[in-house]
């Protein structure tokens, strides 16, 4: 199904007011360790971040959509095929994520619990409530927002995550 609407200029500044609070909810960089040993990690822009209206509007819009079938429409869909790139699934259920996370080894006890520790200890309120409504709402898990709280919060590199994805997949 396709919809269209029209959008007035007093709706433009309210959107690009909201994209740019979502935005400013979100640490703008994101520190990634080096992959060679003993060089300092790098600062680079937040993958999450959202640079465009249109781009906010699908963001938000997905998730309403998603709100919406969960609260008045339990009908069975069939799953569109995840997309893969370089082999690393972009999606996986909290089940399958959630299911490695617990069976992998963390200081903490498991990288479930060391998640959840990382996530509680944001400073920013706003950030918090994003980061623990993600990791503990979200039915599906999204590669590149996965990557940037993993890599924030747990210090992972991209291999791991794809790793785990990777993982994550078969369960």
């Amino acid at each position: 199904m396709n919809y269209t609407t029209t959008i007035n200029d007093a709706s433009v500044y309210g959107i690009t007011a909201a994209r740019e609070a979502y935005n400013a909810s979100l640490p703008q960089t994101i520190s990634v360790p080096s992959e060679v040993e003993g060089e300092p990690a790098t600062e680079q822009p937040n993958p999450a971040l959202i640079a465009s209206d249109s781009g906010y509007l699908d963001f938000v819009l997905a998730r309403a959509i998603e709100s919406w079938c969960k609260m008045y429409a339990p009908v069975v869909v069939s799953p569109v095929p995840p997309v893969e790139v370089n082999g690393v699934p972009q999606t996986v259920s909290k089940r399958q994520a959630k299911t490695l996370m617990e069976l992998t080894a963390h200081p903490a006890g498991n990288l479930w619990i060391a998640a959840n520790e990382a996530a509680e200890a944001i400073t920013d309120p706003a950030q918090r409530i994003i980061t623990v409504n993600y990791l503990r709402d979200s039915q599906v898990y999204e590669y590149q927002r996965v990557l940037s709280m993993a890599q924030s919060l747990l210090g992972m590199t991209a291999e791991q995550v794809d790793q785990m994805f990777i993982a994550a997949d078969k369960l």
